[in-house]
């Protein structure tokens, strides 16, 4: 989140000496602003619930199913950056930012995937029994992995 804020600090920086030293307050709080809004949609939240029913979230985006109808077995990991047949190809409805990718988005492979990656390039896929995938995070898919066979 630091290297976005810094970025963005830079980006905006000359503009403000360009046009004086009282745009640089509202500048900075514009920064302050995006780091805050950054760092709140880095929290998406996993959750099984009591009926067995998954819910992954993300702001305004979610997913949710029963746990019976995602299949108990992951993907081996892969870089969802390129991989040829689960990389995400294009964003349908979520946000995609140098850090993580939340949200629907088109594979490679044609089919629709619920994402929730961060910037380590490595994710394990889940697919769902209407045939739906779920990309998240390795320690993600490990855990709702352990829940599904408990």
């Amino acid at each position: 989140m630091l290297w976005i804020w810094g970025a963005s600090s830079l980006a905006l920086f000359g503009p403000a000496l360009a046009y004086g030293l009282g745009s640089v307050a509202v500048l900075l709080a514009v920064t302050l602003a995006f780091a805050v809004l950054t760092s709140l949609t880095l929290r998406a939240t996993v959750e099984i619930d009591s009926d067995n029913r998954l819910t992954i979230r993300y702001l305004v985006y979610s997913f949710s199913d029963e746990l019976e109808n995602i299949r108990a077995g992951a993907t081996p990991k892969f870089d969802f950056r390129h991989d040829d047949n689960l990389g995400v190809k294009r964003l349908f409805r979520g946000t995609r930012l140098p850090c993580f990718k939340v949200g629907w988005f088109v594979l490679r492979n044609g089919k629709v995937a619920f994402v929730c990656v961060s910037r380590k390039r490595r994710a394990r896929a889940l697919v769902t029994r209407d045939g739906c995938y779920i990309l998240v995070d390795p320690r993600i898919a490990r855990w709702i992995q352990s829940a599904a066979t408990h």
